[in-house]
């Protein structure tokens, strides 16, 4: 008969893979952002354990190909090691780096883009979460692991692929409008004795996300949506 197996490394992944006491295979595992709640964190490396631990986890932390025909998924990880396993169904939370997926009936055409800034002149952060109504710069987390620990800015963002090569959209720009809106929130620059310095904040890094795209079930493949 073969397995029901779970692609992809998302918490609803995990969690659909213990749930249901069935093997999963992990698209590129990495722990959630420091920006997620503690709650979702502490989930994920909970159920990333108990797989472990239950030996459910197909070919480990390390696969770095996979490829499904008719009746059988083959999962590549380092060294070239090959698991070959028989397959009922296959659950596919993500269609990143797996061969012999059917072709999307609709392409995705918005991109998650995450900007990360540190500050350079910023003064203690009284809030954590900052919601807005426009896609570019839809969110912004303000995460401080600790008293001693350097702020960390992470900027949500929701583009076109046409908006991603625009000025208007950049990193540049980002930071310019993350920097006002934190103003409006009663964000203010660091103290220099009698003086606040103005806010200012610097990018560090950029990453983009395309999310899966829309496909069709067939009748063993099926197609899971969400983070």
């Amino acid at each position: 008969m073969g397995h029901d197996i779970v692609y992809g490394s998302s918490l609803l992944a995990l969690q659909r893979a213990v749930q249901n006491n069935i093997k999963i295979i992990l698209e590129s595992p990495s722990f959630p952002p420091v920006y997620e709640s503690s709650e979702n964190k502490e989930d994920w490396a909970n159920l990333y354990l108990q797989l472990m631990i239950d030996g459910n986890v197909v070919g480990g932390d390390s696969v770095t190909a996979v490829r499904i025909d008719d009746d059988f998924v083959f999962a590549v990880g380092k060294g070239n090691v090959l698991n070959k396993l028989k397959y009922k169904n296959i659950y596919i939370f993500s269609d990143k780096n797996i061969m012999g997926l059917p072709g999307p009936s609709k392409k995705n055409k918005s991109f998650k883009v995450i900007d990360s800034l540190e500050p350079i002149s910023l003064g203690k952060p009284h809030k954590s979460y900052i919601k807005t109504q426009d896609r570019f710069v839809n969110e912004i987390h303000v995460y401080k692991k600790g008293k001693k620990a350097k702020t960390e800015i992470h900027i949500i963002s929701q583009l076109s692929e046409k908006q991603l090569y625009q000025f208007d959209y950049s990193d540049t720009m980002a930071r310019f409008k993350c920097e006002s809106i934190l103003k409006e929130h009663g964000f203010e620059g660091s103290p220099n004795g009698d003086y606040t310095r103005p806010l200012r904040l610097d990018t560090v890094a950029r990453e983009i996300i395309e999310p899966m795209h829309q496909y069709k079930d067939t009748e063993k493949i099926k197609f899971i949506y969400g983070n």
